[in-house]
């Protein structure tokens, strides 16, 4: 931890101590100490950024306050991307071949806030935002959150013909178990229009009971669920679990 000063808090009362009225060349040097201390400390974080090989742009609190600031990066430059509290803050790496920002590594697809007024200023696009006051879920996208699946979304009148099996009412740890298995990617095939979680089929290439899916039933009709008997059919609420139904 940093060095702190540690003399006495100063008064002008007459009626106090010499100590808490009168400032002392000792106290002086320990201002001195204190502030060359963590004049140290600065220097060293500088120079162990300086001695990257590659390019440092900072702190932005958002990719596109980063593409604001710097359109055009150096070769192999990087900046830290922190939302705020409760978003995982993460590197941002200049692609040299697709001349764009882009975030690199490991990166949580699923964010969880107490409520929608907890959401980010600015969400992240391929990311899911669920509030677990009301177990709704939201994407970012058209530059706004948008309610896509939760209790609230299959309550409003708008989205009735959306979710024709009633919306998901699980609870959010339900919700967040199936979407990790959804967005997780490992042991996913693509079945028909749908890319299926297999993972312990008997058969990889069929939907099994308990498997999550993602898809396009048409071209303008976009699920998530699990199924929950067979034979497989997206328009059975006896076959299937939707978590999202939604016209595009």
């Amino acid at each position: 931890m940093s060095s702190r000063i540690t003399y006495p808090d100063k008064s002008n009362n007459p009626s106090d101590p010499d100590n808490i009225r009168k400032y002392f060349a000792s106290e002086a040097d320990e201002v001195k100490a204190v502030i060359n201390a963590h004049a140290d400390e600065i220097e060293d974080i500088l120079s162990q950024l300086i001695s990257s090989p590659n390019p440092y742009y900072g702190r932005f609190t958002s990719l596109a306050v980063l593409e604001a600031a710097y359109p055009v990066g150096e070769v192999n430059a990087w900046a830290i991307i922190d939302l705020g509290a409760g978003v995982t803050p993460q590197i941002a790496a200049w692609d040299n071949i697709g001349a764009e920002w882009e975030i690199v590594g490991y990166t949580e697809n699923i964010i969880f806030v107490a409520n929608a007024a907890s959401l980010p200023g600015t969400g992240v696009q391929g990311k899911s935002y669920i509030t677990l006051d009301k177990d709704n879920l939201y994407l970012w996208y058209n530059s706004q959150y948008n309610l896509i699946g939760g209790k609230e979304f299959a309550t409003k009148t708008e989205n009735a013909t959306k979710l024709p099996h009633g919306g998901y009412g699980g609870t959010a740890q339900d919700l967040k178990d199936l979407i990790a298995a959804i967005i997780s990617g490992s042991g996913e095939v693509k079945i028909s229009n749908y890319f299926v979680d297999t993972i312990g089929n008997t058969n990889i290439d069929a939907f099994e009971i308990g498997n999550t899916f993602r898809g396009w039933p048409t071209t303008s009709r976009y699920v998530v669920g699990k199924v929950i008997a067979l034979p497989f059919d997206i328009d059975d609420n006896t076959k299937v679990s939707l978590v999202v139904d939604n016209e595009i």
